[in-house]
Parts: structure tokens; sequence; C-alpha cells
């Protein structure tokens, strides 16, 4: 016995396991997307995740003299940048930021514990830098 295409089509739909051919599944929108992730913490825990999983170091600065690098951050998928120092072992030895090509900047998170910054809108030019408290020496990483 064969089945016609609306019993077919019926019983698919009643089992849930019908494909669609053609028919693409976005991922969740991500927690903010470029300028909305100015002052957001990258972290941000949401139904639609955050914007570090996934993320990338684009580039690392020292500061003048020696010290804990700090990363440039990039999430692709929030289009954010941001700054994060690789040691936090002396965080009030270390002033670090993210600054975007028009001057926005987001310096380190006052929360205990915290190794980075808020964000910046990552469909501009960004760098992170990073200077000693007692030095007006800074460095920074190029701008990406």
């Amino acid at each position: 016995m064969r089945l016609g295409a609306a019993a077919v089509l019926a019983a698919g739909l009643i089992a849930g396991t019908l494909a669609v051919p053609g028919v693409a599944y976005a991922d969740p929108p991500p927690p903010c997307y470029g300028g909305s992730c100015v002052g957001v913490d990258p972290i941000v825990h949401n139904a639609s995740g955050e914007c570090d999983g996934g993320a990338q170091t684009l580039d690392t600065a020292h500061p003048p003299g020696g010290g804990p690098a700090v990363e440039l951050r990039w999430s692709d998928w929030c289009h954010a940048n941001w700054a994060k120092i690789d040691d936090f072992s002396e965080p009030s030895a270390w002033n670090y930021w993210v600054e975007t090509w028009d001057g926005t900047q987001e310096s380190a998170i006052p929360y205990q514990g915290y190794r980075w910054t808020y964000m910046v809108d990552g469909t501009q030019l960004a760098r992170a830098c990073i200077q000693g408290f007692e030095t007006s020496q800074y460095n920074c990483t190029g701008w990406h």
C-alpha cells in the first residue's frame, strides 16, 4: 500500500522528525553586538550565553620595565573587544584598559578577582594598554 504525500507529511509532522531541506536554523543571538556591548561585562551570563565563549586573543603588550601581559580580546559572535591581564597576582600594581579608535575607553572592572575590562565596540579598531600605577609610561597592543 502506498501512502500519499499528504499522509507522509502528516506522519512526519506528528512524529516531529520531518526535515525540510533548505531551511536554516540560527544560533541564538549574542547578548549584545558591536556598539551595544560598550560598558558590558564580556562574561555576561544570560539565555544567549556570554561574549567570552569562543573569543580569541588578537595581540598582547607588556608594560615598560616588564610585568604581566595585557591581551586584546575579540569576540566574533558579539563583535566586541576587551582587555584581559594574564597575571592578577598584584592587581593594585597595574592599570590596564581597552580603547577604540574614537577614544571610547573601558578600564579594569572594579570587582575583586576580575582580570578583564568591560567591552568596547568591536566594529571599530581597538587596542589594549597597560601601565604601572607608579609610572606615567605605558605600552599598548597594535590597533586591530
